[in-house]
């Protein structure tokens, strides 16, 4: 049965089922921690399929992401999620849906080495992040993993992470600009997923990317740390760092 996520039960359901360490699951967890039952925001949804396996489901901008513990969705979860008319869906397992899309998944698992000193700036908390400049290096690198993304939705999604407290962000400058970023897109007390990851196009080859990803794992600890990567893009830049293939995820349009 699918319940939607109305009541401190079914949000202690929800937690249980997303303190797993899964990318899938730390989105939703993380999602749920920030906005709760808030249904303008964000919904969400737990339950059990005729397999008996358990699943979350949120629905967040209209974007909806899947957990689930089996390895296939079933019919009864996809149906469910037809219903919710999302724009995307981005799960673990491929849905069969029309317009699917494979991307890799990487991951860094156990402890790291103590948080290093660089040039690498670690913000968390409310603090002064010099968000345009930001952009303007995010629309720089707009042509390879990083797709467009309005000015707005990032500087909301900003200010959505500075409510953990927890370190969301790493800058590198060279000379006061901003070269090199990466922030956390999504926490949990087991895992994190690392995104937005880039270096302006004439400061690479420098370093820069490598203090900025490596400053953000060290600062996130014994998290599992998460990153999704186009299948084509980047492999050993991440192996050179630690990470790991770790199968793929979907992203699909129904």
């Amino acid at each position: 049965m699918i319940r939607l996520v109305d009541n401190d039960l079914s949000g202690a359901e929800l937690r249980r089922i997303c303190s797993a360490d899964d990318i899938c699951a730390c989105r939703i967890g993380s999602l749920f921690e920030s906005y709760g039952r808030h249904e303008s925001l964000a919904r969400f949804w737990t339950g059990r399929d005729e397999n008996d396996n358990a699943f979350a489901t949120a629905l967040y901008c209209s974007n909806a992401c899947i957990y689930c513990t089996g390895s296939v969705i079933s019919d009864e979860i996809a149906d469910f999620i037809n219903v919710l008319s999302p724009k995307t869906i981005f799960s673990r397992q491929d849905t069969c849906l029309s317009g699917s899309t494979q991307l890799s998944l990487m991951s860094l698992k156990g402890k790291r080495t103590p948080p290093i000193t660089s040039q690498a700036e670690i913000f968390s908390g409310y603090c002064d992040v010099p968000t345009r400049e930001i952009y303007a290096l995010l629309q720089s690198c707009r042509c390879e993993d990083i797709g467009d993304i309005p000015y707005n939705d990032f500087a909301s999604e900003l200010l959505h992470f500075q409510r953990f407290g927890n370190s969301f962000c790493s800058i590198v400058r060279d000379g006061g600009a901003v070269v090199s970023f990466a922030m956390v897109q999504f926490i949990t007390r087991s895992c994190a997923v690392i995104g937005a990851v880039c270096t302006a196009p004439g400061s690479r080859r420098m370093g820069y990317g490598s203090l900025c990803v490596s400053a953000l794992t060290n600062a996130l600890q014994d998290r599992t740390i998460y990153i999704v990567r186009n299948p084509d893009r980047n492999r050993s830049f991440y192996r050179n760092l630690g990470f790991s293939d770790d199968g793929s995820v979907y992203s699909a349009i129904p």
